[in-house]
């Protein structure tokens, strides 16, 4: 299994998007690839077009407000459409510090307890099923659960996403199966160390394969 490169064997479903404009990404990478880290949109307000309001958010280049700006890679509405705003092999803006080797997976949802559709999470899971046979063994991660999302206080996805449904969408290969490496959402997890303990923290990621065993540097923050 390589990191960073094509390999045989996944099943391949084709995910089309439509490309969006943003400014808010970092040409490049300075890192390999290592998570997926899902996101939800939340505007927070019950039935708003959060497919919409995200597609303007990302094009907003914040000038007076740059810890505002922000992107992912790909964003996923409710009825099954694709949005791409930052190639794969350029760093979007979504995961602060994990930024330079993460993939950010956007999901349209507009509050907490909007349940999410079928077509979302199928053409979600099809994306991760393309980017495990692209990059290799990569982890998939809610932003709540990673180290900046502990500390900035991220609730997404939440308790409505169907973790046990979306990585049984995507592990239906057994290649696949074999080659992914998931943190659940777990709130024990953050009950087992303080948000201020990081250190305690990564060492736990690492023992759940989520980070692998270096020492890990701290990336130029791009964004939040």
């Amino acid at each position: 299994m390589r990191r960073n490169g094509h390999r045989d064997g996944l099943a391949r479903e084709e995910v089309t998007g439509i490309w969006y404009p943003t400014p808010n990404f970092t040409k490049g990478r300075t890192a390999s690839i290592m998570w997926i880290v899902v996101h939800c949109s939340r505007s927070g307000i019950l039935g708003n077009d959060d497919w919409t309001s995200t597609i303007n958010h990302f094009a907003n280049p914040y000038p007076d407000e740059p810890l505002k700006r922000a992107s992912s890679h790909l964003l996923i509405g409710r009825d099954g459409r694709v949005g791409r705003f930052v190639a794969d092999e350029d760093t979007a803006w979504h995961a602060g510090a994990h930024n330079p080797y993460t993939l950010g997976l956007e999901f349209e949802q507009a509050t907490a307890d909007t349940p999410f559709t079928d077509r979302q999470l199928a053409k979600g899971a099809g994306q991760c099923r393309n980017w495990l046979e692209k990059f290799g063994d990569i982890a998939i991660v809610g932003h709540e659960n990673t180290p900046q999302g502990i500390q900035s206080g991220k609730t997404d996805p939440g308790h409505l996403f169907p973790w046990p449904q979306f990585m049984e969408m995507i592990m239906a290969d057994t290649e696949a199966r074999q080659s992914i490496a998931i943190l659940k959402q777990q709130e024990s997890l953050k009950a087992a160390v303080g948000d201020n303990d990081m250190g305690v923290l990564i060492a736990r990621l690492q023992y759940f394969g989520v980070l692998p065993v270096v020492t890990v540097k701290k990336p130029k923050l791009d964004g939040v």
